[in-house]
């Protein structure tokens, strides 16, 4: 892209975040479209953008209720959370495996549950306007995964591998919840969706699966090693900067907007594990010959601008091989960042692909 691209505009509003399907992280700023009607919106306020954007949630024990319904395996904690809208109050839980802390988010309900499971730059709170708009009664769990939220670091030995065991973990224990252990409904977007996918293989417990977009190898590849050196030196205003540009391709007059906004001290701390990420998919093989012995229902989301196109469409294409039992969906006139461009057109897909099943 060019310098001489829209300017930035805020877009961090009741809707979610503005929409560009290069930007691969859905940061919450983007750069306006020439036709969008909107394009000369007000911007929202700082307080709004953190919280859209998925500032991390302070979690103190003071608050809430107590660990009252605890588990010896899982050590489950539960904390009071409301959400800025009325009547879509969630609680923040988290478990333990070994000595991680995985935080959640949950907006009770009836029925078998509903997992969600982000990507990377994101985290569960950037997902709230998509569970606000998840028309079931189910009840509805976004895991925090390592290295963001209320969750703990990534920790030696990180790898795809690690993520699956977490989401195994979890799911092995939605019984502490006061949640149905069996016939749970599991999403995941991008990467996301691959460790969904992972964990999915060799488990008859699951009632439906809905995977949007799922990563894999080769995943921005030149961008790996920069990343790596940014992180280590723990300069993550250039993690942010390479995520921005070499990886999302946006100029740098973009970013150099972008470092004026207050949400970049959120791109920050989201960009701090985004190297181990990046590596452990790269390091990763999927399993592509087992999930056609998959015994669940899949459905593949794919965002209509991207079929076809690297890396995301590309990567689409080989799952949707690997699958060839899948319901394939298309998202009309989205990208990789429904959840930030339309989250209530994404939430009416995953309702649809539950009540499917």
């Amino acid at each position: 892209m060019s310098d001489s691209a829209p300017p930035l505009r805020g877009a961090c509003q009741a809707g979610g975040v503005g929409r560009d399907e290069s930007d691969v992280f859905g940061c919450a700023w983007s750069r306006s479209r020439t036709d969008r009607a909107d394009a000369q919106g007000t911007p929202p306020s700082a307080t709004e953008i953190l919280r859209a954007a998925g500032a991390p949630l302070p979690l103190p024990p003071s608050r809430g209720r107590s660990a009252a319904a605890s588990s010896p395996v899982s050590r489950v904690r539960f904390y009071s959370l409301t959400s800025d809208k009325e009547g879509s109050a969630l609680r923040a839980v988290q478990f333990t495996r070994g000595e991680t802390v995985l935080g959640a988010e949950v907006r009770d309900g009836v029925g078998p549950p509903l997992v969600l499971l982000p990507g990377v730059m994101a985290d569960a709170a950037t997902w709230r306007p998509v569970v606000e708009h998840i028309a079931l009664p189910n009840p509805v769990l976004v895991l925090d995964r390592r290295g963001r939220g209320a969750s703990g670091p990534l920790g030696p030995g990180y790898s795809v591998r690690t993520e699956v065991d977490d989401l195994r973990h979890v799911l092995g224990n939605l019984g502490d919840l006061g949640l149905p252990g069996v016939g749970t409904h599991l999403f995941g977007w991008s990467y996301g969706g691959l460790i969904a996918l992972e964990a999915a293989v060799g488990r008859a417990d699951l009632r439906s699966l809905t995977l949007y977009e799922p990563v894999a190898r080769p995943f921005a590849p030149e961008a790996l090693e920069p990343l790596r050196e940014a992180v280590g030196r723990n300069d993550l205003d250039r993690a942010v900067e390479l995520v921005n540009t070499v990886v999302s391709g946006f100029s740098d007059g973009y970013v150099a907007e972008l470092r004026r906004s207050p949400v970049w001290n959120v791109l920050r701390s989201l960009a701090e594990p985004l190297a181990d990420e990046l590596g452990a998919i790269d390091g990763h093989r999927p399993a592509f010959d087992a999930y056609a012995e998959l015994d669940v229902p899949v459905t593949l989301l794919l965002g209509a601008d991207n079929e076809g196109r690297p890396p995301y469409g590309t990567a689409f294409a080989r799952f949707e091989r690997a699958l060839p039992r899948a319901r394939v969906v298309r998202i009309e006139g989205e990208g990789h960042l429904a959840h930030a461009s339309a989250p209530r057109l994404l939430a009416e897909h995953i309702t649809d692909a539950v009540t499917a099943h």
